[in-house]
């Protein structure tokens, strides 16, 4: 595997995001939210990773019986079998699949049709309340504040559009703080209801000015409401049901109004769009229907750029791994090595007399022989560190 010094993959960066007319894109997933410690701590995330997260629902469901827990192992089993991996969100989907085929006779994982949808509302309830975390376990400031001062310092002719697969509310708290004026897809001041058309018409959304923040995978504070007969989805206060955690199954009258297929159909336009930059941290590639759209668009559009900064160097035979071997116009940044030009390659800064930190690369001398290089923006609180520095240059 060659060396590459890192140093111009990173000034390339800072270069395209200090530039007033590009179009800026970021795809925020789950390692951004664990990044955030709780009040007073320096090593408990306030909200937990995906593999946290799971473990907190199986804990959750094994303690409603020996069923469930038999009816979890089941599930469990069968989601590593198909998908190779097994993550809360992968089995949310495969139970929800089994729900649509059972009749109200079925049995299915050794449990009956209201048994598995009381699994459901197990696991959707622990998620939202553990990803609502305690008031007084949020710190006063977090790393998302950093990410709203860069925004709200830099004028730009297109707006910032945020993509998080995360159901907290850590970046609206954040721009809020901030007073970043945001849009979320959803209009209204009193019941604020989910509107497909703000999506496709730019008329019909705020303007630049706006960030636009698009939660692909739901929220903690969206619901059903029944409104004259009709249903919704309203934004509302956190509710503990978690009813819209992970909506890719609920069935609507217009298939093209789901939330989940109108948000995956934005980011393949924003994508589609030439000379759009796209940063993912925090997203490991296990979504494969943001992947397709992401990959797709991609080969397409040589134009269009993504630097995907990751906590952990790309594993071989990844999806990311494939997808950035390639896709040349797919740039993979982990700590130790990358994938630029569609090559791997191990970061080494040549000819270095000195040990050289900041926000994204650190260098060490001492010790090591080479000196090892490291990039430190896969980790979430160092990207907005970097963004905030770039607000007062």
């Amino acid at each position: 595997m060659q060396s590459l010094d890192p140093r111009p993959v990173i000034d390339s960066l800072r270069s395209q995001l200090a530039t007033h007319d590009k179009r800026i894109v970021f795809l925020i997933g789950a390692g951004a939210s664990s990044a955030v410690k709780e009040n007073g701590s320096t090593t408990s995330p306030l909200v937990p990773s995906v593999s946290g997260l799971t473990d907190v629902c199986k804990q959750a469901v094994n303690k409603v019986g020996k069923e469930q827990a038999a009816a979890w192992s089941g599930l469990e089993a069968e989601c590593k079998s198909t998908h190779g991996k097994c993550d809360i969100e992968v089995m949310l989907s495969r139970l929800r699949m089994k729900l649509d085929a059972m009749s109200p006779t079925d049995s299915l994982l050794g449990l009956s049709r209201d048994k598995i949808e009381g699994m459901e509302r197990t696991i959707t309830g622990t998620i939202a309340v553990t990803v609502s975390p305690k008031a007084e376990l949020v710190p006063d400031r977090f790393a998302h504040h950093d990410l709203g001062t860069w925004i709200a310092t830099t004028p730009r002719k297109f707006p910032v559009e945020i993509f998080t697969t995360n159901y907290d509310l850590l970046i609206e708290r954040a721009l809020e703080d901030q007073r970043v004026p945001t849009f979320d897809g959803f209009v209204g001041s009193h019941r604020a209801f989910f509107s497909p058309d703000s999506l496709y018409k730019s008329d019909f959304a705020p303007g630049r000015s706006w960030t636009r923040l698009w939660k692909v995978h739901g929220s903690v504070n969206w619901k059903w409401e029944n409104i004259f007969g009709k249903r919704r989805i309203v934004r509302s206060e956190p509710v503990i049901t978690g009813e819209m955690i992970l909506p890719t199954h609920h069935k609507y009258d217009e298939s093209r109004k789901q939330p989940y297929l109108t948000l995956l159909e934005r980011l393949r336009r924003v994508i589609e769009e030439d000379d759009t930059l796209l940063i993912t941290c925090g997203y490991s590639f296990n979504d494969e229907h943001i992947n397709s759209v992401m990959f797709e668009a991609l080969a397409g559009r040589p134009r269009t750029h993504v630097v995907s900064l990751q906590f952990e160097d790309v594993a071989q035979d990844s999806h990311l791994d494939k997808a950035a071997l390639t896709i040349r116009n797919l740039v993979a940044v982990g700590p130790n090595a990358g994938i630029v030009g569609g090559k791997r390659v191990t970061w080494a800064v040549p000819d270095s007399t000195e040990d050289i930190a900041d926000e994204a690369i650190v260098i060490a001398k001492s010790g090591d022989k080479p000196p090892k290089t490291q990039v430190l923006l896969g980790d979430f609180v160092k990207l907005c560190t970097f963004l905030a520095n770039l607000s007062v240059r």
